[in-house]
Parts: C-alpha cells; sequence; structure tokens
C-alpha cells in the first residue's frame, strides 16, 4: 500500500529543510519566491537519536548556483 510508513533507519528522528531566498530563510519553498524560481541555497537537517535516546542534530547548506543566474542566461 502507498500509505505504508517503513523507516530506513530508526535513528533518525526527523528530518527538515530550510530554503534561503537571498534575503531570509524560509520553511517552505514556493517557486514564485524569486525571479528564477529556486532559492538560492538550502539546509538540511537531520535528527539522529542515539544509544540512549538523546537526539542530536547535523546540518549543512547547500548553494544553488543556478539561482542567482538570469533567466535565459546560459553558463
Amino acid at each position: 500500500s502507498v500509505d505504508e510508513i517503513a523507516p530506513l533507519l530508526y535513528q533518525v528522528q526527523g528530518l527538515r529543510f530550510r530554503f534561503f531566498n537571498g534575503r531570509t530563510w524560509q520553511d517552505e519553498w514556493k517557486p514564485e519566491n524569486t525571479q528564477e524560481g529556486l532559492p538560492q541555497a538550502v539546509e538540511a537537517t537531520v535528527y539522529v537519536a542515539d544509544r540512549r535516546g538523546e537526539v542530536a542534530q547535523f546540518a549543512t547548506v547547500f548553494t544553488l548556483p543556478l539561482a542567482s543566474k538570469k533567466r535565459g542566461q546560459r553558463s
């Protein structure tokens, strides 16, 4: 069934994405947020539990160079 959820890693407690529009970080992204339709950066945070159940977070930011190019411009 499509509605079934099966965890791949039991230690992973959560996953969050945030999107940078050039001025602020946002929890949701809609393509109309910028002229190019892409965020300038995406932050991914993974929440992982250790054996004692304490949760640590690991985050990284990915920049999207294509977001800064004007439409129709080719590299």
